[in-house]
């Protein structure tokens, strides 16, 4: 028989094996499901971790972009951008396909969340980027925001599109 627990379903342990009484496949029930109980609990706490550090190296990457953006061309900091971004995603990707016990729920809102915080940061340090730029008169043309931010978003996702799409049409 099935039986629900939380969101999953566990089997039953009613398989006749020689000793094991009523008494001992409830017991054994418990156990596993004070086992898949911690499971999940532990789950969601790496979840949450990961999408701390997420969040903190897409920060650290936007404040390292500054000095490259200030000296480097369009099209060689296109290239830096898609590379972080790209280094950033696979990060993403390995966090997320490594943790247990998570639902769709968790991928979808990682999926959605983590690229849009991703984009805003690059945003917000492009226009901080190009204040300083002005200031200090540097001759290197200013960015634009939203085109580098949406660069490194999409870069920053396509390897997680990559590896779920991947799985789904195995």
């Amino acid at each position: 028989k099935k039986k629900r627990l939380g969101k999953k379903r566990v089997m039953r342990l009613r398989t006749p094996r020689e000793g094991w009484t009523e008494a001992k496949l409830e017991k054994a029930e418990r156990v596993l499901k004070k086992t898949h109980g911690h499971d999940l609990i532990l789950s969601h706490l790496v979840f949450w971790s990961a999408i701390l550090v997420v969040v903190i190296g897409n920060l650290m990457i936007a404040l390292a972009l500054v000095p490259f953006l200030a000296v480097l061309n369009k099209w060689f900091l296109d290239l830096v951008i898609l590379l972080l971004g790209l280094v950033m995603g696979f990060l993403f990707n390995f966090l997320m396909t490594n943790v247990g016990h998570l639902e769709k729920h968790h991928f979808v809102l990682a999926g959605l969340v983590l690229p849009a915080v991703a984009v805003v940061n690059v945003v917000f340090i492009v226009l901080i980027s190009n204040q300083m730029i002005e200031a200090i008169q540097i001759t290197n043309a200013r960015h634009n925001p939203w085109v580098i931010g949406i660069l490194y978003g999409v870069a920053f996702i396509v390897p997680y599109l990559y590896f779920r799409l991947r799985k789904v049409y195995k």
